[in-house]
């Protein structure tokens, strides 16, 4: 198997692992000095020539790995993921209580949020189930569409660095109800330090727009 370090491994994009189950697997990675005459000095205590595929990659990668993971250690990296899932249902819910808003990833567990904001007096709600049921017109759809992306502009032209959480737009979400790809305002939560406080002010900030 393999892991991808990257993000929730709180690690940088290079940051893989190959795992396997019995050590005398990783056998089938070797090759012979016949094989690679250019390396004829190379030993199998120091030397990846003789057992990865190709030997100039840099070894920052595997290195971030090994310390992350000595210096986080499981329950950590376990406090990490919680805390993570936790604030992206704490925004799920609070987000999902605006009338001109809807969470498009409710029920999917893991750090991302993905919602629509649209102006205050639109029923976000009924307008997801309008486009799902396929009775939204191409003309309606369109006009949502660049109101969900004006907002967040709008947004993200006067936030304060200083005490709002940056967001991003993803044009979308991976779910094509009708083959319609989904905008939408998007929120992953990786930093240990986002707090109740910061889920607030993010929360004010969407009321603020409309």
């Amino acid at each position: 198997m393999t892991l991808d370090f990257h993000k929730m491994g709180w690690g940088h994009y290079p940051s893989s692992a190959f795992i396997v189950r019995h050590r005398d697997d990783l056998l089938h990675l070797t090759r012979t000095l016949e094989e690679i005459p250019y390396f004829s000095e190379a030993d199998f205590r120091h030397d990846p020539a003789l057992f990865t595929l190709e030997c100039s990659r840099p070894g920052i990668g595997p290195y971030a790995v090994m310390a992350s993971l000595n210096g986080i250690g499981l329950n950590g990296y376990r406090c990490l993921v919680a805390n993570a899932i936790d604030k992206a249902n704490q925004l799920k819910k609070r987000i999902e209580e605006l009338d001109f808003c809807k969470v498009l990833n409710l029920n999917t567990p893991g750090p991302s949020v993905c919602w629509w904001v649209l102006p205050r007096g639109r029923n976000a709600k009924e307008l997801f189930k309008q486009l799902e049921d396929g009775t939204m017109s191409v003309e309606a759809r369109t006009q949502y569409f660049e109101e969900i992306k004006r907002l967040y502009k709008k947004r993200a032209a006067t936030l304060d660095p200083a005490i709002d959480a940056r967001l991003s737009f993803t044009t979308s979400i991976g779910y094509c109800p009708h083959g319609i790809q989904l905008p939408a305002w998007k929120a992953v939560f990786f930093n240990p330090k986002t707090d109740d406080e910061v889920i607030d002010r993010l929360v004010e900030s969407i009321k603020e727009l409309v």
